[in-house]
């Protein structure tokens, strides 16, 4: 005698067969087990570029070519900042000792030279972050 159960699966299974078979006839591909998964990224360090969290830590030869022309610019940067605040108080300076420029001017002079000082300043400092 044949089990109930056992009659069932089985049906079961070859109704399964001939799904597939009618499909793939019909040219209708089944997504593979791996496309139905969600995009996982791989763990840190398997597969893909390192990953640097700190690039300040990073001693690849490229980073350390690109700190050095960083540090380049910023030096240029800060030479000619330095030389125009030098201009600047000169400036105001030998008006002052002149006693030809207003009071205003002289508000005026002073905001845009400390403006520059500190724009100096985040400069020697470097970023922060």
């Amino acid at each position: 005698m044949t089990d109930p159960i056992e009659s069932a699966t089985s049906s079961r299974s070859r109704g399964k067969w001939r799904l597939l078979i009618v499909l793939a006839a019909a040219g209708i591909a089944l997504p593979a087990a791996s496309q139905t998964r969600p995009n996982v990224p791989p763990p840190i360090g398997l597969g893909g570029p390192p990953q640097v969290l700190n690039p300040l830590e990073d001693d690849s030869p490229m980073a350390q070519q690109m700190r050095k022309e960083r540090n380049i610019m910023r030096q240029k940067k800060l030479e000619s900042q330095m030389r125009l605040l030098d201009q600047l108080t000169s400036q105001l300076s030998a008006e002052v000792n002149a006693a030809t420029i207003s009071d205003g001017d002289v508000a005026k002079k002073t905001e845009q030279i400390g403006k520059l000082a500190k724009s100096i300043r985040e400069l020697m400092i470097g970023p922060l972050s």
